[in-house]
């Protein structure tokens, strides 16, 4: 097999690099010079120095590429923040020439319209072949084989044995779906979960409080999975429950992170914070504004996302929401 492609930054993309290695892979990266920046790869962020994600240096065999360089590769990985992918997709769309394969990593949707990332990559580029990975694959943990998962969603199956013949490892479990739609809607959901139990969680709401959101919350994101077009049991696979499970527990992934940091003085100014957030991740304000307003176009009973976006956008306290979220449960 030809080398295979990355395109990005962030240590997902990275502990996917160190999989492809130790399957004896050889990979060109094109990096986005200009958008390194935008990795949560590293750094802290807010008051308290929370910290991101973070994989050790990229291997070896990863070689410096141009765009130019991966109109031979027949499998591209992709991650990069939402507001540069048609970019990014336009730039790549101009050297591949529609066999190639494209599997991108991006757990959000494009605001306002809500279009998923397989859909961007049909869109923007001649590539018909599409897939996401995610899953409760932590990048410390691909890279120290301490042992992990991930799902793959593809309309093809040959995308899936394509992904599995350069992921698979003996501590790495791969698994294969095919409702593609639901997946990158189940993945992005979590992240507004996540978001919203890292807020209870500085809060010290409680252990059974918790459980009720976590419960509910999957309720809600088997409702929008369906309103996305996917099918009910994407919701309790591993882009759903495992997404969220892993975003949720330890020290929590980014969102969780930022929830925290949220109730920890970050909404006595939330326009500062925000700002200040930014140059780490810009993502979740925008997918929580862009799913609640959506929500409320659609008549979507997502009762967690609309609470969460009331307080962020201050028409209520903590307290408030609080109180009403206890009367989440069913």
């Amino acid at each position: 097999m030809e080398d295979i492609g990355l395109v990005g930054t962030g240590p997902r993309l990275a502990a996917i690099a160190h999989l492809v290695d130790r399957n004896g892979r050889q990979m060109r990266h094109w990096g986005l010079e200009e958008a390194s920046s935008d990795s949560v790869s590293s750094g802290d962020f807010g008051a308290s120095g929370r910290r991101g994600e973070q994989v050790s240096a990229w291997p070896e065999s990863v070689g410096e590429a141009r765009v130019d360089d991966l109109a031979d590769t027949p499998l591209i990985f992709l991650w990069t923040p939402i507001h540069r992918m048609r970019d990014t997709l336009r730039r790549l769309g101009d050297v591949l020439t529609g066999r190639q394969v494209v599997v991108h990593l991006s757990r959000t949707l494009e605001y306002a319209t809500l279009t998923n990332v397989s859909s961007i990559i049909e869109q923007e580029t001649p590539v018909p072949r599409t897939g996401f990975v995610t899953g409760p694959m932590v990048p410390e943990d691909v890279v120290a084989e301490r042992g992990a998962s991930a799902v793959c969603a593809s309309d093809f199956p040959e995308v899936n044995d394509l992904v599995e013949e350069v992921l698979r490892r003996p501590r790495f479990r791969f698994f294969r779906n095919t409702d593609l739609a639901g997946t990158q809607a189940a993945a992005v959901y979590a992240r507004i979960l996540s978001l919203v139990a890292g807020m209870a969680a500085e809060l010290d709401v409680g252990r059974s409080l918790r459980s009720t959101l976590f419960a509910s919350g999957l309720a809600e994101m088997r409702d929008f999975v369906a309103y996305q077009g996917g099918v009910d049991r994407t919701t309790f696979g591993l882009a759903g429950a495992g997404n969220l499970h892993v975003d949720t527990t330890g020290t929590g992934g980014i969102d969780f992170r930022i929830g925290r940091e949220l109730v920890d003085g970050g909404l006595d100014d939330i326009e500062a914070f925000r700002d200040n957030l930014a140059a780490v991740d810009e993502e979740i304000f925008g997918l929580l504004d862009t799913l609640a307003s959506r929500a409320r176009q659609a008549q979507l009973d997502l009762t967690i996302l609309e609470v969460v976006d009331r307080v962020v956008s201050e028409e209520i306290s903590l307290q408030e929401a609080v109180d009403e979220l206890l009367g989440t449960a069913g």
